[in-house]
């Protein structure tokens, strides 16, 4: 009877080195996939974004919010909630949002430049600015019992400098610093009267309780469309597509008179890279939606250009020529 001899192999040489270089890119390929989880966070997930106006409901920045926020909302599959945390000129918002885990599910919308004694809840400190949603000029505006161009308002103006005054929708707002650029271009002592919003200011301006306003386009294009207002200048460097007959403060003569208003996204410092990109890429498709760049026309406002720089450097550029001009005019901020 023959015996069956069970023989034990050692494995050669060859087939060791492959058995180890296997298991070596099985850990090299299992390291890579958990780098690319964590550098690709999985963001949405199922729990709603909260995006932050801090402005009253109804108003440009909030309507403007809204529409993207669609927009955006559908593009992520995900649902975006906004939410109106108005009061002390969007600070309150500001700071909620400073404070915010950075986990991609807060942002707010910065209205800018806006100026402010507290510099912490700047674009670029706490907050980081995310996507430019839209940027637009601000506009020169008098009553219609008031001189009749640009020229006519310069020639009354340099004749009293001191008998003029101006109205914003507040202290240390663009439209508060386009007035301190126009005051300080025409050595004018022009006095400033803030209101909380530009619809008091409007009515003041149409009233003739004060000589001009420097406000946003979406707030005096019906009553300048309807004669009740007479639009002199716009601030920013090219004119303004809802208003084609009004020339630039360039174009009137004022040399480097450029200012513009702006909306950014911004999430808290230290939002991961790859979350702010998914959603800069996402606000990016909403602002090729014909309702989102129609309802911008509208307002007086542009989508940023493809050449649009970064958000933070963009914001910080504005915040920096404002806070100059600001102190050039001895502006005390709030």
């Amino acid at each position: 009877m023959r015996q069956h001899h069970h023989q034990k192999y050692a494995l050669g040489p060859a087939l060791k080195t492959s058995k180890i270089l296997a298991t070596a890119c099985l850990a090299v390929a299992m390291a890579t996939a958990a780098a690319a989880a964590q550098a690709e966070p999985a963001w949405p997930d199922e729990k709603p974004i909260t995006w932050v106006v801090g402005f009253s409901a109804g108003g440009s920045v909030d309507v403007i919010t809204r529409a993207i926020a669609q927009q955006v909302g559908a593009t992520l599959k995900q649902n975006i909630v906004v939410e109106n945390k108005a009061g002390a000129a969007g600070a309150i918002a500001l700071a909620s949002v400073a404070r915010a885990k950075p986990d991609g599910y807060t942002l707010i919308t910065v209205p800018g430049p806006i100026l402010r004694e507290d510099d912490g809840l700047e674009i670029g400190e706490k907050l980081v600015g995310v996507a430019t949603l839209a940027e637009g000029a601000v506009v020169m505006v008098g009553s219609k019992n008031g001189p009749a161009d640009f020229k006519q308002l310069r020639a009354a103006i340099e004749k009293a400098p001191a008998s003029f005054n101006y109205a914003s929708s507040g202290v240390g707002t663009g439209q508060h610093i386009a007035g301190a650029m126009f005051n300080l271009a025409l050595h004018a002592q022009m006095v400033h009267v803030p209101y909380k919003g530009g619809t008091q200011a409007l009515a003041n301006v149409m009233g003739g309780q004060v000589n001009l306003g420097f406000l946003g386009v979406s707030t005096v294009l019906p009553q300048v469309r309807d004669g009740k207002l007479i639009a002199y200048a716009v601030t920013s460097p090219y004119r303004v597509a809802s208003l084609p007959d009004v020339p630039t403060f360039q174009e009137a003569g004022i040399t480097d008179f450029q200012l513009t208003q702006w909306y950014v996204a911004a999430m808290p410092n230290g939002t991961p890279e790859a979350v702010m990109e998914k959603f800069r890429r996402a606000v990016a498709d909403a602002l090729r939606a014909p309702q989102i760049l129609e309802l911008l026309k509208a307002s007086g406002l542009d989508a940023p250009g493809k050449d649009a720089q970064d958000p933070t450097a963009f914001a910080r550029a504005s915040i920096e020529q404002s806070r100059m001009i600001a102190k050039k005019a001895n502006i005390v901020l709030q």
